[in-house]
């Protein structure tokens, strides 16, 4: 079965369609030969790849049937009778993985569709299909420790992410309704948030002591366990044994779920996750956190869109921004002149920086535009872009950090469960080497800052000024403080480690 799919592939990539059908049908007819087994990946495959044929056919419809008969060859549970039905949950089948691979091609054709007829229905089924992979991948990551789940996420899955928020923010902007500004916010979170807050929550379980290292082995043993038998679903071929594989899985999630729910008996686990929110976040939770004075602007790059979501306490809003070859190119050009301009030369971005802030928040609300202090969440080449550099009133010439307070961050999700490590006023640390005027090196190329002194008075801690501020006295003291605040001179060249090139200055 595996080698008439792999040759059906071959001809379908070359485009001998005909023969690549008549492998792909052969290879689903030898999988029905094999006696008593109702549960099958590989025949899943062909009806998958029978889809991709389908499709470049340009046969829509037939493709997202042979998609519905893959599904219900890998779930459990699933019996379809119309083309927009869909599993209730993804973690009652045999291959999560392939189950997520069919569910993104039946996303593609039914938003292939949307567009055809241009029947927001199609992008509605679309959009629930989406929905539903982004429950797998959350499902693999959560319950699964072999390479397979590993590699899934290893591999650039990018693109089925930006795919589904694409058609949130779509039937957003056509309808106005809220519910897709929620799935919008639960897509790209899934992109951004979930599973690197995943990572960072368990890192810092363990390392924190937070939990018994026998609880800790006993969760890994159980998603080792879970992938092992999972595998060994597929490579079943009697209905007998498959059924008691199934049920071993089915043990297996019940057994995890119960350990994982057990780790609340532990109050400092309980603290590190925000008791009202978990692993998801809505609108109302963000409008909730954010203090009077912050607006949140959220950005998605895809390819040539760029989606914005902003929140501020009275409000949410999702645009949808043109990104086209002159943008992409005076970005490139803003970036250029940022890090390339030689000491000495003019600067020569000026006009970029404020076509670039005109185009990045021309069209947000004036709610966004009242508050003095921005959480921006960067995508893709904004990622390069330091914000506080664009220029709201090209006249001018003002930056906007002079007229806003500007913080990054990665996702909503780990911004509204940050851990609760309290700073106490008693085990602070804050060392200021240049706060006394005149203050410099020898030689002078280090020159006083003045005004560090004013970033150490609210602080009742460890406080070491001008000549005091040495290196040995940090090495003996900051240790054993729970912050470290340093005002002074620092340089970092990640290719001079080592070199005396990358330091921070103490006096």
């Amino acid at each position: 079965v595996k080698l008439l799919n792999e040759k059906a592939r071959i001809f379908m990539q070359q485009g001998q369609l005909a023969r690549a059908e008549q492998l792909f049908d052969s290879a689903i007819l030898l999988n029905k030969q094999i006696p008593g087994f109702s549960k099958n990946k590989e025949k899943a495959y062909s009806y998958l790849y029978r889809s991709q044929l389908a499709h470049k056919q340009g046969l829509v419809s037939e493709a997202v049937t042979w998609c519905n008969m893959a599904l219900q060859e890998l779930h459990f549970r699933f019996r379809w009778s119309r083309a927009e039905d869909l599993p209730a949950d993804p973690q009652a089948v045999i291959s999560p993985v392939a189950f997520f691979e069919v569910l993104k091609q039946k996303a593609l054709l039914l938003q292939l569709q949307a567009a055809q007829t241009g029947n927001n229905k199609y992008l509605d089924q679309a959009l629930r299909t989406w929905l539903l992979a982004v429950q797998t991948t959350a499902y693999i990551k959560a319950s699964f420790d072999n390479d397979e789940a590993h590699l899934f996420f290893n591999e650039s899955n990018h693109g089925f992410y930006k795919a589904a928020a694409l058609a949130a923010a779509t039937l957003y902007e056509t309808t106005g309704k809220e519910e897709y500004l929620e799935k919008y916010l639960q897509i790209s979170e899934g992109f951004k948030g979930n599973v690197l807050y995943r990572n960072v929550q368990a890192n810092a379980v363990r390392n924190d002591g937070v939990l018994p290292d026998s609880l800790l082995k006993q969760e890994a043993s159980l998603k080792q366990l879970l992938a092992v038998f999972t595998t060994r679903l597929n490579q079943l071929s009697s209905s007998e044994g498959s059924e008691q594989v199934q049920k071993r899985i089915t043990s297996l999630q019940f057994e995890l779920s119960r350990l994982q729910k057990s780790f609340e008996r532990y109050p400092q686990y309980t603290q590190m996750r925000h008791p009202q929110r978990g692993t998801s976040v809505s609108v109302a939770d963000i409008r909730r956190f954010l203090p009077a004075h912050t607006a949140a602007i959220q950005y998605l790059w895809c390819d040539s869109v760029l989606l914005v979501f902003t929140a501020t306490v009275k409000e949410a809003q999702l645009l949808k921004l043109a990104i086209t070859p002159a943008t992409q190119q005076q970005l490139n050009q803003y970036l250029s002149c940022l890090y390339g301009t030689p000491e000495g030369l003019r600067f020569a971005g000026y006009e970029s920086a404020a076509q670039l802030y005109k185009h990045l928040f021309g069209t947000v609300s004036n709610g966004v535009h009242a508050k003095s202090s921005w959480i921006v969440f960067p995508d893709g080449p904004l990622n390069q872009l330091p914000f506080e550099t664009l220029m709201p009133h090209p006249g001018r010439r003002r930056w906007l950090v002079e007229s806003k307070t500007i913080s990054y961050h990665y996702s909503f999700l780990l911004l509204l469960n940050q851990l609760p490590y309290p700073a106490r006023m008693d085990t602070m640390f804050v060392a200021a080497p240049f706060a006394a005027n005149g203050a410099s090196l020898p030689g002078g190329y280090l020159s006083a800052l003045p005004f560090s002194i004013q970033e150490t008075d609210a602080f009742a801690s460890v406080r070491l000024l001008n000549q005091g501020a040495t290196k040995q006295k940090f090495l003996a003291s900051a240790g054993s403080s729970s912050l470290i605040h340093l005002a002074t001179h620092a340089y970092a060249n990640e290719e001079a480690l080592g070199t005396g090139q990358t330091f921070v200055q103490f006096a």
